[in-house]
């Protein structure tokens, strides 16, 4: 077997590491939480063709690494390492932690105290179109000339209305979701967005308009929730459901493109 090293997260050195078949490689103050493995399984091309190919194995080996790495995040602070993250050597882990090493220190001290919690925001379409035409005044005014048209005037308003509602309908869930943004941005440390979810994979009958990350304070996230409860019930008679799952490892946060963990090495 030609071993490898299995990258789980990036996190403070501890004198010991718990967990069967774990290892730390460690590099001053902090240390990498590893697993040797198989190349010959955990290699770049087998890992792609695994992930494209066999779907039990993808569910397993990315529930098993999102857990242990949420194990690990309960204990304490931690930078998550992507799915399929495997170096050769150990020289090789070395060198990455000496290279970053202000970059992950400035990320560990930044993230501590703090956890990710994921924010979705769904759309009722009919539910949205019947709030649509009780508070709009253009669509309430072609409502209106419709109740004392003639029968063939009504078809018309109606053909009206149907044009006027899908102008609108774009519009108005746009400025629903600037509004929700513009309370988040107030209300968490540090938000990220994320690609929208097709209904037929998120399981939901809904169609997602928000797919949103917030870093919080953890003696903070109590209160968060119970007031974003409190801010978001206005948006359910317009047909939006929210949804709030966590905490999850900071996965959105540790992007090195970001300016503050860039400049963290000069």
């Amino acid at each position: 077997m030609v071993k490898g090293f299995y990258i789980y997260c990036i996190r403070n050195r501890h004198e010991e590491i718990k967990g069967v078949g774990l290892l730390s490689i460690p590099f001053r103050d902090i240390e990498a939480t590893a697993m040797e493995v198989d190349l010959s399984e955990f290699n770049e091309k087998e890992i792609k063709d695994r992930l494209q190919n066999d779907a039990m194995w993808t569910e397993k080996s990315i529930r098993h690494h999102h857990e242990l790495i949420d194990q690990l995040g309960k204990k304490d602070t931690v930078i998550p390492c992507k799915f399929g993250t495997v170096f050769r050597t150990k020289k090789r882990i070395e060198e990455m932690l000496e290279k970053y090493y202000k970059q992950f220190n400035y990320l560990l001290s930044w993230l501590s105290g703090k956890q990710e919690w994921g924010l979705k925001v769904y759309l009722d379409n009919q539910k949205f179109i019947e709030s649509l035409k009780k508070e709009d005044q253009e669509v309430l005014a072609l409502q209106k000339r419709k109740e004392t048209a003639e029968e063939g005037m009504k078809w018309y308003l109606d053909q009206k209305m149907g044009a006027l509602i899908d102008q609108k309908l774009g519009a108005k869930i746009e400025k629903s979701v600037k509004e929700i943004l513009e309370e988040l941005k107030q209300s968490v440390q540090e938000l990220a967005l994320n690609e929208l979810v097709a209904p037929e994979e998120s399981k939901k009958n809904q169609e997602m308009i928000l797919n949103s990350a917030c870093l919080l304070k953890i003696k903070w996230v109590e209160r968060w929730q119970k007031d974003w409860e409190k801010f978001f019930k206005k948006f359910h008679k317009r047909g939006l459901s929210c949804e709030i799952t966590g905490p999850w490892p900071p996965y959105n946060f540790v992007d090195f493109k970001n300016e503050k963990v860039k400049n963290a090495n000069t």
